[in-house]
């Protein structure tokens, strides 16, 4: 058999996993797990996470980010810029100094205030959880949303949407239920 080079592994997410935990106050705490594959150096990731939402009748709102860190798998702090672009949050993710490759996990932490639209009857969260601004794949997406206390199951919906930003077609993606929380996993790579 003959001996060769292979073709390098390409740059991509390996797994993004999401926790979102819906406090009493209407704020969510974010958490998410994202193991980045480089596949020749960089000096970090860019993170663009939106904070207008608009409603169904056409209002805008603006989310407020607070308390946002980010760290690596150990809990040491990744050093980070924050900065604003238009209706996006762009966290600057990495030391302008220190380039880095191959796998490492980035976890973000941050509350958002305003996330929650309130209707008579019920409440709702419509969060793009992984984001469209991805340069890289993703291979594999879960998102779990922790509910404040338990809910009847035939008190909670929930959809998962796969596709470009707004879709509301692309339902690559399961969704299970407990009665005190809603996980939604994404079933195909997500492209760049």
């Amino acid at each position: 058999m003959p001996f060769g080079v292979g073709a390098q592994e390409p740059e991509h997410i390996q797994r993004y996993d999401v926790a979102i935990g819906i406090r009493k106050d209407g704020s969510i705490a974010v958490t998410e797990r994202i193991d980045y594959f480089f596949s020749s150096p960089r000096h970090g990731i860019y993170r663009n996470i939106p904070v207008v939402k608009t409603n169904a009748d056409g209002k805008r709102f603006r989310m407020t980010l607070t308390d946002i860190s980010v760290a690596d798998e150990q809990g040491d702090a990744y050093t980070f810029t924050e900065s604003k672009d238009g209706d996006t949050e762009v966290l600057k993710v990495g030391d302008a100094d220190k380039t880095i490759s191959g796998r490492h996990r980035y976890v973000l932490t941050y509350t958002v205030l305003g996330a929650l639209t309130y209707f008579p009857g019920h409440d709702e969260l419509y969060w793009n959880s992984v984001g469209t601004a991805w340069p890289v794949s993703i291979a594999e997406s879960k998102t779990t949303v922790t509910l404040p206390e338990s809910v009847a199951r035939s008190d909670l919906n929930a959809a998962c949407f796969v596709g470009a930003e707004g879709s509301t077609t692309g339902k690559d993606c399961t969704v299970s239920f407990t009665d005190t929380s809603v996980t939604a996993l994404v079933s195909r790579e997500l492209g760049e």
